[in-house]
């Protein structure tokens, strides 16, 4: 007991000083969404802190020049989304022409649908599909979609995940700071309930460390590829679209037209409905029958 004591000071005093350490380096963790952007690492073992340390105009935990930092911050981790409308007069020629665009830009097709219409033996199609493309290139790809057709709607949004990712980075470097320490610990540990006690708080801290490095994955992502849905629709042909008069337009020869089929639909229903039931309602018929017997000759003996 008295050793698992001291191992458990020893492993706290070790985590204080990682945490001292871990915020003394903001700075640099301050820096992570800038290095993945121009293909940093995206953090792998302890490397976390390397990559601020690399930034033009640092040396021995210099900050550089006010110029550099300024320039640093505004580059922004941005998520780009998009909707647009469209109608066309081929969505199946339009779609491949889309998808094609978008493997030009350097995307790929995420999702896709197409439904074809009938009505009246005219046919015509709707549908979407989901393009994701590097982000230089979002607006490239929107302007070739909106030149395929009528833009009936267009929706653009952006998500600045810029804090997320500092936020990230820091908490990685701080928890992979703990791994080393607890790695080291582990293996100068010579009591069966101290590698116990290690282990357990090691591999807690190894599946958080793969957790956020997974949700930082998915954002840069996101950042680096923006997502566009694109809706297709053809033109519904003429005679397809079913007009209804309002009530009160309506003529009285054409009101009292629809009051009899509706008394007619109404009938068929109600006949159709006990030709459905007959066959039940005879078969219930014979248990009650039988009940109706019993019951006549019960009363009658008594």
């Amino acid at each position: 007991m008295k050793r698992i004591l001291v191992v458990m000071v020893v492993a706290l005093v070790l985590l204080a000083g990682c945490a001292g350490a871990g915020d003394g380096d903001g700075a640099e963790a301050a820096d992570g969404p800038v290095a993945q952007q121009s293909g940093g690492d995206a953090g792998d073992g302890g490397d976390g802190g390397d990559a601020g340390a690399e930034q033009p105009g640092q040396s021995g935990g210099d900050a550089g020049a006010p110029g550099e930092v300024n320039a640093a911050v505004q580059e922004r981790a941005i998520i780009r989304t998009g909707t647009v409308r469209l109608e066309v007069e081929n969505a199946t020629t339009t779609r491949e022409t889309l998808q094609t665009r978008a493997r030009e830009l350097g995307g790929y097709t995420a999702e896709s649908e197409l439904t074809r219409h009938r009505r009246n033996n005219a046919t015509w199609k709707e549908g979407y599909l989901v393009v994701r493309v590097p982000s230089e290139n979002f607006s490239a790809m929107l302007d070739g979609a909106s030149a395929q057709g009528v833009v009936r709607s267009e929706n653009t949004e952006t998500e600045d995940v810029t804090d997320q990712l500092v936020d990230l980075n820091a908490r990685l470097e701080n928890l992979r700071a703990e791994r080393d320490q607890l790695r080291r610990i582990y293996n100068r540990s010579n009591s069966t309930e101290d590698v116990l006690a290690v282990q357990e708080r090691l591999s807690d801290v190894q599946g958080e460390i793969e957790r956020l490095e997974a949700q930082k994955r998915s954002l840069e992502d996101r950042v680096a590829y923006s997502t566009l849905r694109i809706e297709l629709r053809e033109p519904q042909p003429e005679g397809t679209t079913r007009e209804v008069t309002p009530f009160h337009e309506q003529s009285p020869l054409s009101a009292l037209n629809n009051s009899v089929a509706t008394l007619v639909q109404v009938l068929r229903t109600l006949f159709l409905l006990g030709v459905i039931a007959a066959p039940w309602l005879a078969v219930a018929a014979i248990p009650v029958g039988i009940a109706g017997v019993l019951v006549h000759r019960f009363v009658g003996d008594g």
